[in-house]
């Protein structure tokens, strides 16, 4: 083998071994690069997270707006031929009056008193001559329900609170 031989075989073989020496290189600066930004990526990830969960507030809970009949206030509905009526009270002293549209004589009157702490309320149904047919007073926790035939039409119910702390429920509809 020539001189000239042997020098390009030890250049060719370092060469070669340059090129894997700079490959290696290569290879070994990329992994630390990609671990470098794994590491990057990983510390972000968790920083995010740890702010994301410091920067959460508990939340208030919304109530439904009637969750319940507010205190001393009633709440009906009259319609043709049936009337509802609900009142949460408190030491409630008053009268209230309502024109009811029933087309028959024959009724049915339920109503439930909840809740009694003290004081009483009276029901009472008028005719449209302002005539008494029904009266009933509650003074205490009671489910009541009945049917009634009248002479004439039922018009106006009254609800006649004194000192009443308690819940009533009361429907009346045409049988």
């Amino acid at each position: 083998m020539s001189e000239h031989d042997k020098l390009l075989k030890i250049r060719t073989s370092t060469s070669s071994a340059q090129q894997k020496k700079n490959l290696l290189g290569r290879a070994l600066n990329f992994k630390v690069k990609m671990n470098r930004s794994s590491l990057i990526a990983s510390v972000f990830g968790t920083i995010m997270i740890v702010l994301l969960f410091f920067s959460c507030k508990k939340e208030e809970l919304v109530q439904p707006l009637f969750t319940e009949v507010p205190q001393n206030k009633s709440v009906y509905t009259n319609q043709p031929n049936s009337f509802s009526y609900t009142i949460k009270a408190r030491l409630y002293s008053m009268s209230e009056e309502f024109f009811v549209n029933m087309n028959s004589q024959s009724i049915e009157i339920s109503a439930t008193i909840e809740s009694y702490d003290r004081g009483r309320v009276k029901i009472v149904i008028y005719t449209d001559k302002d005539w008494k047919v029904f009266e009933r007073e509650f003074a205490g926790n009671a489910v009541f329900k009945e049917n009634y035939t009248f002479d004439q039409l039922p018009k106006k119910i009254q609800f006649i609170y004194t000192d009443f702390t308690g819940s009533l429920s009361c429907v009346i509809k045409v049988k």
